[in-house]
C-alpha cells in the first residue's frame, strides 16, 4: 500500500469523506486531575505516529506512540502537569516532572538547583512550566505544523523568548523541531538548554540497541557512571533501587552545521527511532540512563551545557552567552520506522 504522501491532494479527496479520516490535529482540554485546565494539540500523522504537545507546557511533547505501541516515558506524576502547580522553590522539579517525549530544560538553569544574588533557579530551570502564547495548528501542503511562542521575562530582568515550530509530513513518522531563541533585551544573556527526550518501556528493555553518534567523546558524571563506562548503551529490567546514571557525549564536530545522530532499535517489537541534533548549537548529549524500577526511562538530551547548576557552568566556562538583541537556532529531529 502506498504511503499517503504519494497520493495527491486530489486523489485523498476521492479517497476518504474528510482528510480527519487520514491525519488530523486537533484540540482538547484536560479537565481533571494535575493537568486540569491544560489545553492539547493531539497530531495523527497517517504514517503510524500519534503524539501530544501541550500548550501550556512550553509546547512540549507528551504521550508518544508509533504503530500504537507506546515510546514515551511517563513519570509517577503524570503525563501532563498544569504550570499553575508550579512554584519556583523547593523539589518543585521532583513534584512536577512528567517526563514526557520531550521535556524542554532551561532556559536561565538546567542543572541542579541553586541560589545566586538571593535568587533561586529550580533543577532544570522553569521553561517547560511556562504556557505558550499565539499558538497555531495548520494542516496543509502536506504538512501538519505547529507553532507558539514561549517567554521567559522578568521585571528589571531577563527576556528570553523561544519562538518554536513542530513540523510533521502527512503520512511520515517524523518530528521536526525548529526553534528560535531571543534575547529581547540591551544586554547579553546567559542562556542554557536541554531537549530532555525519554523512552519508555515497552520501546525501552534489555532488547534495545543503540548507537552513538560518531566523532563524540564520552565522559561519565560520577563515579558510579563511570562503573558503567563501555557500557552506556546496554539496558536491564528495572532494578529496584538501582542508582541513575549519566553519560556526557561532546561532538568533535562542534561548531559545524551539521546533524548528530542517535539510533535504537528494539528487534522485538519491529521499531527503530533516530534523534538527530545540530551540533553548533547542541553539541553535546546528555545520556540518562535510569533503570531503577518506577522510573525506568531513557533520556536522550541534546544540549549546549554539562547539567550542572548556573553557577557551575559559568565556572567551567561552559554557560551559553547571548548578545542583546540576537538569536540563536537550534534543530532536532525525531523519527520512527519499521525494522
Amino acid at each position: 500500500m502506498k504511503n499517503l504522501n504519494e497520493y495527491s491532494k486530489n486523489d485523498l479527496l476521492r479517497l476518504a469523506g474528510s482528510e480527519e479520516q487520514l491525519y488530523s490535529v486537533k484540540r482538547y482540554m484536560i479537565e481533571d486531575g494535575k493537568g486540569k485546565g491544560s489545553s492539547i494539540y493531539q497530531v495523527t500523522t497517517g504514517g503510524k505516529l500519534q503524539y501530544d504537545v501541550a500548550v501550556d507546557n512550553a509546547m512540549d511533547l507528551t504521550n508518544l506512540s508509533y504503530n500504537g505501541v507506546n515510546i514515551s516515558y511517563i513519570s509517577k506524576n503524570g503525563s501532563v502537569i498544569s504550570p499553575y502547580a508550579y512554584e519556583n522553590s523547593g523539589n518543585i522539579f521532583g513534584q512536577t516532572f512528567n517526563g514526557g517525549m520531550l521535556y524542554t530544560c532551561g532556559l536561565r538553569n538546567t542543572g541542579s538547583a541553586v541560589v545566586e544574588n538571593g535568587k533561586f533557579f529550580a533543577t532544570h530551570g522553569r521553561i517547560h512550566s511556562v504556557p505558550s502564547e499565539n499558538c497555531s495548528a495548520i494542516c496543509e501542503d502536506g504538512k501538519i505544523t505547529l507553532k507558539g511562542y514561549i517567554r521567559e521575562t522578568e521585571l528589571f530582568g531577563h527576556s528570553l523568548e523561544l519562538k518554536r515550530t513542530i513540523t510533521s509530513e502527512v503520512g511520515s513518522s517524523k518530528i521536526i523541531i525548529d526553534d528560535v531563541l531571543t534575547n529581547k533585551t540591551p544586554e547579553d544573556e546567559e542562556y542554557m538548554i536541554i531537549y530532555h527526550m525519554n523512552f519508555g518501556f515497552p520501546f525501552l528493555s534489555p532488547d534495545l540497541k543503540m548507537w552513538l553518534p560518531e566523532n563524540i567523546e564520552t565522559v561519565p558524571a560520577s563515579e558510579h557512571a563511570a562503573e558503567y563506562s563501555g557500557r552506556e548503551t546496554e539496558f536491564t529490567m528495572p532494578i529496584d533501587g538501582e542508582e541513575e546514571t549519566l553519560f556526557f557525549h561532546t561532538s568533535k564536530d562542534k561548531g559545524e552545521k551539521k546533524l548528530a545522530c542517535v539510533r535504537l532499535e528494539n528487534p522485538e517489537l519491529g521499531i527503530g527511532a533516530t534523534v538527530k541534533y545540530s551540533v553548533d548549537t547542541l553539541p553535546i548529549m546528555a545520556q540518562w540512563r535510569c533503570m531503577r524500577s518506577g522510573e525506568y526511562v531513557l533520556g536522550i538530551e541534546p544540549t549546549n551545557s554539562y547539567v550542572m547548576s548556573r553557577t557551575k557552568e559559568r565556572e567551567n566556562g561552559t554557560i551559553g552567552m547571548l548578545p542583546a538583541f540576537e538569536s540563536v537556532n537550534m534543530h532536532v529531529e525525531l523519527e520512527f520506522y519499521d525494522l
